[in-house]
């Protein structure tokens, strides 16, 4: 059950870390939009290239981290469960 709790806890923290990432490049697309932006990027994805990419991929791994904990804790009780059946 801990385990259960760690890792949607894992993939709570990750997703919020996540939109508050999108919503900063965001806020700051209005001042990307003032200045030079890529055209091939477009405005959204020039402020998020500035915001980082760095936070995205540390998020995702997160979230990664924590759904395979998940799924592994269920898949263990899952198999625990059926060998007691039989």
């Amino acid at each position: 059950m801990r385990n259960i709790i760690i890792g949607l806890s894992l993939m709570l923290i990750s997703s919020l870390l996540y939109s508050s990432n999108l919503i900063a490049a965001a806020v700051y697309s209005g001042t990307v939009a003032k200045t030079s932006w890529d055209r091939n990027a477009g405005i959204f994805g020039t402020a998020l290239e500035e915001v980082s990419f760095l936070p995205i991929y540390m998020i995702t791994l997160i979230f990664i981290i924590g759904l395979v904990i998940l799924i592994l804790e269920v898949c263990s009780r899952d198999f625990i469960s059926k060998m007691k059946r039989q």
